[in-house]
């Protein structure tokens, strides 16, 4: 039986990619061959009921790729027991992987000393590599989070988890003191000055005490200028605060709850503190990486998580989601993560279409009041420019919490417009009194603002939604 007639989750998706290209049955046919393969050629089960996952064509698994290679099932998974425990076992396998050595970010099958170097470091058998990556740790942490939210599965956060995630903080504080308390120096003989840590293994010399915890290599396994990894940092502050939800809702373990509250919030501010740099060009940025002495490094990582990558779905700026719903009702935020999470494609059309529209309404303002002077015309475009605009909430609150066409959507949000006026006030009352909260500035800073103003509409508007779907 093969892996799509075994889940019917998978079934329905094949159907439905089908429908939708079927003037395309080559890319059909690659995408359903790409989509099983690592069912079909990278999943292992273990007599432990854990599941082990090859990155490929090395024999060995990584934190990180395990992660990335089985998260596409996480949203078929739901009404799939067997698939959910194959994705439960992975996430069992990852902590068992970081109690042996939270260090390592490759591991192997069995305790049998393979490895990629004999590396000048402190290498057991289990681990295929150890180079350390603040990544590696992250991604364990996203990955039993998103099992959970997507599967309402609670099984993966048992004491191993709690174990792991003890081990995952450990590192973190130890890190965030490298210079004076870290064990870890990695050297790789006769290779490039990428593959290897300076100073006897110990790395680039950072700052200790400012609040971020040092990686001694980046995503893509070069290794770091400056030991302060920006994006890393980022994805620590999320992953922390799903650790933080986690300890609370499901292991009830509050000592750890405060802690990886509390370590957010200290990495969180030293983003903040150091990790922007100011430039010429571009005003205020963030750094790739930063010693915490003032040398940075304006670049950017060719694996994820980058800054490029620094969507709210992962990245800092979900800290300041996580502030702002404390004490609320989930549902804002959950439809919030959904509107980036889900259907991105048909988020950037709408989108593109949204900004086509505003660009259009603008020419003809300038045309019909500049080129050629006709009031009624002028005042028609000046409207639906206004339109065009105020609209923004109510399109993106739609795309996020349902399914519907992009015509769909747009109707909808035309008419919450007109026949919400109250409800329309009050989303530009909310981007008002941000613009004169926040200081705008290039880059971060204007995602800062937008991912704040798109939590907001989402709480205000709940009570609007819900009478929605009652009339449903």
């Amino acid at each position: 039986m093969t892996q799509n007639q075994r889940y019917a989750s998978i079934c329905r998706v094949f159907r439905n990619v089908e429908e939708k290209l079927r003037e395309y049955p080559k890319i059909v046919e690659i995408f359903q061959n790409c989509y099983l393969n690592t069912l079909d050629a990278t999943v292992k089960s273990m007599d432990d009921g854990t599941i082990y996952v090859i990155t490929g064509d090395i024999p060995a698994m990584w934190l990180r790729d395990s992660t990335a290679q089985l998260r596409p099932f996480l949203p078929v998974a739901e009404q799939e027991p067997a698939l959910q425990e194959i994705l439960a076992g992975l996430s069992r396998r990852q902590f068992q992987y970081i109690q042996t050595d939270p260090y390592a970010n490759a591991f192997n099958e069995a305790d049998n000393g393979n490895c990629w170097e004999h590396d000048i470091t402190e290498q057991n058998g289990w681990v295929w590599e150890r180079k350390y990556e603040v990544d590696s740790l992250c991604y364990p942490l996203q990955f039993a989070y998103l099992l959970w939210k997507n599967t309402g599965c609670r099984e993966h956060p048992d004491s191993s988890f709690q174990a792991g995630a003890g081990k995952i903080l450990q590192v973190f504080r130890t890190e965030q003191y490298h210079e004076e308390r870290s064990p870890y120096s990695f050297v790789r003989q006769n290779t490039y000055f990428k593959d290897t840590l300076s100073r006897d293994g110990k790395g680039a010399l950072v700052k200790s005490g400012i609040g971020m915890t040092w990686s001694g290599f980046r995503p893509s396994d070069d290794a770091c200028m400056y030991g302060y990894l920006v994006p890393s940092n980022m994805f620590a502050v999320v992953a922390l605060g799903y650790l933080e939800e986690m300890a609370g809702s499901i292991l009830k373990d509050w000592e750890m709850q405060k802690e990886a509250a509390d370590l957010k919030e200290q990495i969180y501010q030293g983003i903040e503190t150091c990790g922007i740099v100011k430039t010429e060009e571009f005003g205020e940025v963030y750094a790739c990486e930063t010693d915490g002495y003032g040398q940075y490094n304006l670049m950017d990582d060719v694996n994820v998580p980058s800054l490029l990558s620094m969507a709210p779905a992962l990245s800092a700026v979900m800290y300041a989601m996580n502030r702002l719903i404390q004490g609320t009702e989930r549902s804002g935020f959950a439809d919030y993560r959904k509107g980036y999470c889900s259907d991105f494609g048909q988020k950037m059309q709408l989108g593109a279409g949204q900004l086509t529209a505003v660009l259009l309404c603008w020419t003809n303002i300038e045309f019909f009041t500049l080129q050629v002077r006709i009031l009624p015309l002028a005042i028609i475009f000046i409207l639906m420019f206004a339109a065009a605009l105020l609209v923004t909430p109510n399109l993106y609150l739609l795309a996020s919490r349902y399914e519907m066409e992009n015509m769909q959507i747009v109707k909808t949000a035309v008419t919450l417009l007109i026949a919400r006026p109250v409800s329309t006030l009050g989303n530009l009352a909310a981007f008002a009194i941000l613009l004169a909260a926040f200081e705008i500035s290039a880059g971060t800073t204007v995602l800062f603002m937008g991912s704040v103003y798109g939590f907001l509409i989402m709480f205000m508007n709940q009570s609007i939604m819900q009478k929605l779907e009652s009339r449903n």
